[in-house]
């Protein structure tokens, strides 16, 4: 089965909010929990019923970092290394002073500002690879 493409980051601009959705509409589910990824981050995590992150919802000066990529289909970037795949998403190329991983996503941040820099899919088998792919730039 191919998913289709559709805009996975989206911006509010009266809100100043940006949403990056991990799952397409037609895997889509219904937001169960909302959780603070951490206290010190802009961020929040939307989880459907099975512990999937569904939805990031980010605020502040990482929301107004993503407004620039609002409406791209492809914001993935992914990797193979024999028969592993491993998605990422970043907005800076800084090295990671901090990492928070949870269900199957590692979040990065730089040290003091705490900025985040992006994430790494680890739990291929939770989020699925041809999902995954539908939200992937391919050189």
């Amino acid at each position: 089965m191919t998913f289709p493409q559709m805009s996975t980051i989206t911006f509010d601009t009266e809100a100043e909010l940006a949403y990056l959705y991990l799952v397409q509409s037609s895997t889509r589910g219904i937001v169960s929990v909302t959780e603070d990824l951490d206290e010190e981050s802009d961020l929040m995590l939307d989880f459907d019923k099975s512990g999937r992150i569904i939805g990031i919802e980010f605020f502040g000066s990482t929301a107004l970092q993503l407004k620039s990529l609002a409406n791209i289909k492809g914001i993935l970037t992914k990797e193979r290394k024999g028969d592993q795949s491993s998605y990422s998403f970043r907005l800076s190329d800084k090295k990671p002073e901090r990492s928070i991983e949870k269900n199957g996503l590692i979040f990065y941040f730089s040290g003091k500002t705490n900025d985040f820099l992006g994430f790494d899919i680890v739990d291929i088998k939770l989020y699925g690879e041809k999902v995954l792919d539908s939200i992937t730039t391919f050189p």
